[in-house]
């Protein structure tokens, strides 16, 4: 992670010879420290969900919404919930990245892709929940993904900036159409499908 924050590029450099196992390893590990957080925070701090920045809103009540829930319970629910997400959120990331980079005339394999995302998205997925930080490290990783796709998918930095920002679009439209297609919509929550989405950009791109 020190190498990641430091030097992007010297550290993608490296990983371009590396197995996407030890990719999955990275992520499993940094994982734990917001669901963690969440755990203590939710279970014994009474936070309430819907201000934790980790997870958007329309998430959580997807997720929680029917268990009859509190304390304790409702913060280890709410880790794992975090946990997983955190494991589907960079998978689909990484399945909408490789769509956008194939059209772009990327060179990389899927395994490539995941490695751009898992290591890419990792400061805002590890440090995301940190009070006024927590934005910073999300939009860190977003500039930090652009060096990846560059070194993973052998292609110019412009094509690059360009996969990150494609990806984002359609993260951002997949986030804001999922509350209707999930019938959040009916619950009272469509005026802040919006405000969601964009939340749920930067929560999934994990961008």
């Amino acid at each position: 992670m020190e190498r990641l924050l430091v030097n992007p590029e010297k550290f993608f450099e490296k990983v371009v010879k590396e197995d996407v196992k030890e990719a999955w390893k990275y992520m499993a590990y940094w994982a734990l420290l917001p669901s963690l957080v969440a755990i203590i925070a939710i279970g014994f701090l009474d936070v309430p969900l819907g201000g934790y920045v980790a997870m958007p809103t329309w998430l959580g009540d997807l997720v929680l919404g029917g268990m009859p829930l509190a304390g304790v319970s409702l913060g280890v629910a709410t880790g794992i919930a975090i946990y997983l997400g955190i494991f589907i959120g960079v998978f689909i990331t990484s399945i909408v990245a490789h769509a956008v980079a194939s059209v772009m005339k990327g060179r990389g394999k899927f395994e490539d892709t995941l490695q751009a995302v898992i290591y890419g998205t990792s400061p805002f997925y590890a440090f995301g929940w940190l009070p006024i930080f927590g934005p910073l490290f999300g939009l860190y990783s977003v500039l930090v993904q652009v060096p990846g796709f560059k070194a993973l998918h052998r292609t110019k930095y412009v094509k690059s900036v360009l996969i990150v920002l494609g990806t984002l679009l359609l993260i951002g439209v997949l986030t804001g159409i999922m509350p209707i297609l999930t019938g959040v919509f009916a619950t009272g929550y469509h005026p802040g499908i919006v405000v969601n989405g964009i939340k749920g950009i930067i929560t999934l791109m994990l961008v």
